[in-house]
């Protein structure tokens, strides 16, 4: 049980984080790390249970999988949200100003100002 806590960590990351592990952890390292800490401490919680109310080895299993989809669902509340709506309003203009840029450069200032002229005003 011990050796195979990270694949245990590493179940309640995918149930907690929807299976999109790689956006939250880049690293290989720190993924495994943190893997292997929550799988660590649910293996050792279930094995404190059941040493304390003298459970057999079938209810140390199952103390193990309700504790790891207990730990996938706390999980989400862990990760930082990011706002979205700002995000996307910055990132328009930022495509308007960097078309301009590049057709200044070509020497096409013209067609930026025709566009301008043609496109609704909010």
């Amino acid at each position: 049980m011990v050796i195979g806590s990270p694949a245990f960590g590493l179940e309640a990351l995918l149930l907690g984080l929807g299976g999109k592990i790689s956006s939250a952890y880049r690293g290989t390292i720190k993924l495994i790390t943190v893997a292997a800490m929550i799988g660590l401490s649910l293996v050792g919680i279930s094995m404190v249970i059941t040493h304390i109310f003298s459970l057999g080895p079938s209810s140390l299993c199952f103390l193990l999988l309700i504790l790891t989809l207990i730990s996938g669902k706390a999980i989400p509340s862990k990760q930082k949200k990011k706002p979205k709506g700002r995000a996307e309003r910055n990132e328009a203009n930022t495509t308007d100003d960097k078309i301009r840029s590049i057709l200044k450069r070509r020497g096409l200032e013209n067609l930026a100002e025709e566009k301008e002229e043609d496109s609704p005003k909010d």
